[in-house]
C-alpha cells in the first residue's frame, strides 16, 4: 500500500515538473484565437442556417406540386 501512495507521489511531481516546462501562451494570443473561434463559429452557423432554410423551402416547393 505505501508503494503504491509513493508511485502517486511520484506522479504529480512529475506532472507538476512537466507542466513548468510548457510555454504558455500570452493573455492577447489567447484573446485573438479566441476571437477567431468564435468569427468561424458563427460563420459557420450562418452558412448552416441559409442551406438548412433553403433546403426547407425547396422541399416545401417540391412536395406542394
Amino acid at each position: 500500500m505505501a508503494g503504491g501512495i509513493k508511485s502517486i507521489g511520484n506522479f504529480f511531481h512529475d506532472v507538476r515538473a512537466e507542466l513548468r516546462k510548457v510555454t504558455w501562451p500570452s493573455k492577447s494570443t489567447v484573446r485573438t484565437y479566441t476571437v477567431g473561434v468564435i468569427a468561424i463559429i458563427a460563420v459557420l452557423g450562418l452558412a448552416i442556417f441559409l442551406a438548412d432554410s433553403v433546403l426547407s423551402s425547396l422541399l416545401s416547393w417540391i412536395l406542394s406540386l
